[in-house]
């Protein structure tokens, strides 16, 4: 027998979609559905670079988004540009829950590293949460 190798995201969107099935066909309905169905987060901070500092910003990411990526309940980001203006730029991310991103950027907080990003970008961040409507 074949051996199916799947990633940690995926095999959580399989076991919600089994879930979700058993309690659609057992007509269930507690309290504990929405943890279920809500079983991630999606974070996007979005940052304004200064021209002259995207080249800083591009590397920093390139050497550094592999803590980001490997952070407890991080289950992957992208990270895009605006195709009418290349330095706004949106970070995509995927966590298991906010209280786990909090964490995570009390830890870059700590290291500087969002001392030194700030001086890169030209105004405050927005940092938003979203969690899945399954629609």
């Amino acid at each position: 027998m074949p051996v199916v190798k799947v990633t940690v995201r995926t095999a959580r969107w399989i076991l919600s979609e089994l879930i979700l099935r058993i309690m659609s066909a057992t007509n269930i309905q507690n309290s504990w559905q929405k943890e279920i169905i809500n079983m991630s987060v999606l974070v996007t901070l979005e940052i304004n670079i200064k021209p002259e500092n995207m080249g800083d910003l591009t590397d920093f990411m390139k050497s550094d988004l592999h803590h980001t990526r490997s952070a407890d309940g991080c289950n992957g980001l992208t990270v895009h540009a605006n195709q009418d203006n290349p330095n706004n730029v949106v970070v995509v991310e995927d966590w298991d829950s906010r209280e786990q991103y909090e964490t995570y950027l009390g830890w870059r907080a700590e290291r500087g590293d969002l001392e030194k990003l700030g001086s890169w970008i030209e105004e405050a961040p927005s940092i938003r949460f979203f969690d899945n409507l399954r629609l």
